[in-house]
């Protein structure tokens, strides 16, 4: 039972930072691919 609790708030302290890492790649991959995409677009 300490071993499902200690996991649970485990994943409770991890899970926020992970959720912003998440965030924060999405925001990195959906804003980095568009200054060579217009590039080659325009091209």
């Amino acid at each position: 039972m300490p071993f499902l609790l200690s996991s649970i708030c485990i994943t409770l302290i991890e899970f926020p930072a992970w959720f912003i890492f998440g965030l924060l790649t999405i925001y990195i991959l959906s804003y980095q691919p568009q200054k060579p995409f217009h590039k080659i677009s325009y091209q």
